[in-house]
Formats: C-alpha cells, sequence, structure tokens
C-alpha cells in the first residue's frame, strides 16, 4: 500500500475495524437464519439486487480494490466501468437509482467477480420468497428479503467507530465511487481526509 506513512496506521485501523464487525454480523446473520428456519432461495446466476442502489464506505472500497488487484481483475476496462457508473449514479436519490436499473460494475455475466469480499450490505440481502420476485421494477411490491436493517444499523455504527478512532471522516458512497477512491488512497497516497473533494472531481470528469 503506497499510502503517506503518517496515514497508513490510521487506515489499517479503520480497516480492520471493518473486517471485524463485518465477520462477526455474518455470524450474526447466520444464527438469525438457523433461529428463525428462515433460508435464502438465491441461486447462482441471480443477480437482481446488483441492480438495488449500493453505497459503501471508502474502508469497504479499499478492501475491494486490494482483492480485485490480488486477483489481478483489476484493470483499465474495470476502472473505466466504475468511472461510468460513479457518473451514472452519484447524487441520483435511491428511488431513481434502483428504476434507472443500474447494474453494479462487478457483475460480469450474471456472476460477482469480487464475491468473496463483496460488502456487508451485498452479504445480507438474502430472497427468502421467489427470487425473481426481487428485480427492481418489483422490489417492495412482492419481494420477501430477509430484514437485515438492524445489523446493517450495527455494522455502519461500528464503521463509523472505527473510523473515530482512525480519525478519519466517515462516508458512504456509491460502490464504484469508494473503489476508485480506495485506488487512489492505496495506489496514489490520496489523504483520506480529501475522499469527499476526489468524489466530486470523479463526478465531474476532472480525474
Amino acid at each position: 500500500m503506497r499510502s503517506h506513512p503518517r496515514q497508513l496506521p490510521l487506515i489499517e485501523r479503520g480497516l480492520a475495524a471493518t473486517k471485524i464487525s463485518r465477520a462477526q454480523l455474518d455470524q450474526a446473520l447466520v444464527a438469525q437464519m438457523e433461529l428463525s428456519k428462515q433460508y435464502p432461495n438465491c441461486k447462482a446466476g441471480c443477480s437482481h439486487c446488483c441492480y438495488y442502489p449500493l453505497t459503501i464506505s471508502v474502508f469497504e472500497g479499499i478492501l475491494l480494490y486490494l482483492e480485485l488487484r490480488e486477483r489481478r481483475l483489476w484493470n483499465s476496462g474495470l476502472e473505466q466501468a466504475m468511472t461510468q457508473h460513479t457518473r451514472s449514479v452519484l447524487g441520483l436519490a435511491p428511488e431513481v437509482w434502483l428504476m434507472s436499473e443500474v447494474p453494479c460494475p462487478l457483475l460480469q455475466e450474471g456472476t460477482c467477480t469480487a464475491y468473496t469480499a463483496r460488502p456487508f450490505m451485498c452479504r445480507s440481502r438474502w430472497a427468502l420468497g421467489d427470487p425473481d420476485d426481487c428485480r427492481p421494477v418489483r422490489f417492495g411490491l412482492t419481494a420477501t428479503t430477509v430484514d437485515h436493517r438492524e445489523h446493517l444499523e450495527v455494522f455502519r455504527a461500528q464503521e463509523k467507530a472505527g473510523a473515530k478512532s482512525a480519525r478519519t471522516p466517515y462516508a458512504t458512497y456509491p460502490i464504484s465511487t469508494a473503489v476508485l477512491l480506495g485506488r487512489a488512497i492505496v495506489e496514489e497516497g490520496l489523504d483520506i481526509a480529501d475522499v469527499g473533494i476526489t468524489a466530486a472531481r470523479l463526478y465531474e470528469g476532472n480525474l
């Protein structure tokens, strides 16, 4: 990681808090399923939820970028797709984003290219009914999904606490924006305090 030496320990602290929180809540969700005897009906190739609005922290963005780089999946084509996605959705109201049916830039032929490192919101979104009901045009009408709001609130709160202890600002961005910011922090030494300004420049096409 080429981040500035002075901010590296702080970033590592924030990343550690995110990974620990994600692992703990993964276990809590599994325990919830076992207790309720409600299991997901999601199947390989089902990707309706990959068209939903998805915002994540820069810490999850860094983790995603590192996974993509380690697996040699990061390339100019994917970076361009991330940039285009950012310009398509940054600033959109969630309901407008949902109805626009913009696919996640990590979705390739119906499969997530970063499944093992997917954000917590993706990990906690499971269909309990017919997965076809999860299509964006039917969302909220017939879709039956696991209620992950409480776990998501806990995750966000723990991430915020981790960011505070790392003396870094906390905000969430569209997944593409967060990954691009993560790449800039890792590879270019972007000061994590400047991510908001950099996100605006990405949207405007000035980066």
